[in-house]
């Protein structure tokens, strides 16, 4: 049998995406198929099987609208794959374009747009409410004229059946391969927050609440506007705070080793309540109990698998009682931690994830 060639698009997400790469372009290539990655801004090697196609481009949001969209229009129709799989809202175009030219597109929805525009900075708060409305209605029009939808979350799945008959739900649960459970000791007063760091995300709530506590937090990721850090370095509670800034797979599964909790304790907008936090599971593969937001999706799965607690974020007094659960009471930690763990490897991680995606492709390439 020829080996069939497929192809995945990104205008805006770095060439080793963890969705993308990590797990995506790799799995298809393990099983077998030709791999083609065109990222625009990216460098161009091969890796773990991908052929990585960088297309060099510099330009403001709106100039890689258009002119980044003919870049990779032109790269895409170069190399003539039996499927694209296309990873960011602006290129559904470019998607439309190609299922007319008579290939298989599918689009990857990464997370509901409509219900994210609250979060968007760059969206003046007064048009937020027309924007959602028009979005919905824009990427609904051109995703339903695809091969196929691919998305995140049971939630996104629902809105995207009433307008496509094939709609894939691929969870990005943590890859059992690559979070290894290493905790030996959950002892300590060290708990972590791994993630952006924005006040959507609930930083400030986190340092009040570090205020009443001798808690340690190891905080690690990037924080977003860049002038918020300064900012945050002026909270009474920045002491407490161990701040790494990003950290790559090895700096993240160590400090989840270090610590005895992890966070997840974003502000419950309407853009958070369907979502699944990837950080979460990633906390529950490496054993570490959760202390979660209180949305009730979350709720469900911290309660339903004893792997942690939720917390109203804006009730100080809760979340240092919170905080100070895990750190002061060692068997209550590794009991949650390592029921988390199981429940990964039973139902949330990336190898059971993978078959759904492969059906798809075989779905679309072979019947």
């Amino acid at each position: 049998m020829l080996q069939a060639h497929v192809a995945h698009i990104t205008a805006v997400h770095p060439a080793l995406d963890t969705r993308i790469f990590v797990k995506e372009c790799v799995t298809l290539a393990a099983a077998g198929y030709k791999v083609s990655l065109l990222v625009l801004g990216g460098k161009s090697e091969h890796r773990n099987g991908v052929e990585i196609i960088g297309i060099p481009f510099e330009g403001s949001r709106w100039t890689r609208f258009i002119k980044g969209r003919r870049l990779l229009k032109q790269a895409s129709l170069n190399l003539k794959a039996a499927v694209y799989h296309i990873h960011d809202p602006e290129l559904l175009p470019l998607g439309l374009q190609l299922q007319r030219a008579g290939f298989k597109v599918i689009y990857d929805a990464h997370e509901d747009l409509p219900r994210q525009i609250a979060h968007k900075h760059y969206i003046p708060q007064f048009f937020k409410g027309l924007a959602a409305w028009m979005i919905e209605r824009i990427e609904n029009f051109y995703a339903s004229r695809l091969s196929a939808i691919v998305t995140v979350t049971p939630h996104i799945v629902e809105r995207f059946k009433h307008i496509h008959p094939l709609v894939v739900e691929v969870c990005n649960y943590p890859d059992l391969q690559d979070i290894q459970m290493t905790k030996t000791s959950w002892s300590g007063n060290k708990v972590c927050y791994i993630g952006g760091i924005t006040e959507a995300r609930g930083i400030r709530e986190l340092l009040d609440a570090l205020t009443h506590t001798d808690v340690e937090l190891i905080l690690a990721g990037e924080v977003s506007p860049p002038q918020l850090l300064s900012e945050l370095q002026q909270h009474p509670a920045w002491s407490k705070v161990d701040y790494r800034g990003f950290q790559d797979r090895n700096g993240v599964n160590h400090i989840m080793k270090e610590s005895v909790a992890g966070l997840v304790t974003l502000r419950p907008h309407p853009g958070y309540m369907t979502a699944y936090p990837v950080k979460m599971f990633e906390y529950m593969a490496a054993g570490l109990p959760v202390i979660a937001t209180m949305i009730p999706l979350w709720k469900g799965i911290l309660e339903r698998h004893e792997a942690g607690s939720c917390i109203d974020i804006n009730n100080t007094s809760a979340y240092s009682s919170a905080l100070e659960q895990f750190t002061s009471d060692e068997k209550a930690a590794e009991q949650m931690g390592m029921k988390g763990h199981r429940a990964v490897q039973v139902y949330y991680n990336w190898q059971h994830e993978a078959k759904a995606l492969l059906e798809l492709y075989a779905k679309l390439l072979f019947h």
